[in-house]
């Protein structure tokens, strides 16, 4: 069997309350969370293959609870720091508009 990553996504998902995540296109969406789910695949250290198909969206194994929670984890991280260094660009941009 495979983990689809929509189950991640799923999970990030349900733990997040940033509704500006809520107003983008889908695809936009889907882009992102594929971007931080690749992003948090690189930081997992476990004894686990996280191999995945990328054209199916899928990873090649069935991933553990802690795997998932895991994953969801660090995309939540990921999440926050994009989210800070935009607040951060767009009030530099502020400041020099000034």
């Amino acid at each position: 069997m495979a983990t689809p990553y929509e189950k991640i996504y799923n999970r990030f998902l349900n733990r997040t309350t940033d509704f500006n995540l809520a107003a983008l296109d889908d695809d936009t969406l889907r882009l992102m969370l594929k971007g931080w789910l690749h992003s948090a695949v690189v930081q997992v250290r476990t004894t686990n293959d996280l191999s995945y198909d990328d054209e199916l969206e899928v990873f090649n194994n069935d991933l553990s609870n802690f795997n998932l929670c895991f994953l969801q984890s660090f995309k939540i991280t990921f999440f926050i720091v994009s989210s800070i260094s935009l607040f951060v660009k767009l009030n530099n941009a502020a400041e020099i508009g000034k």
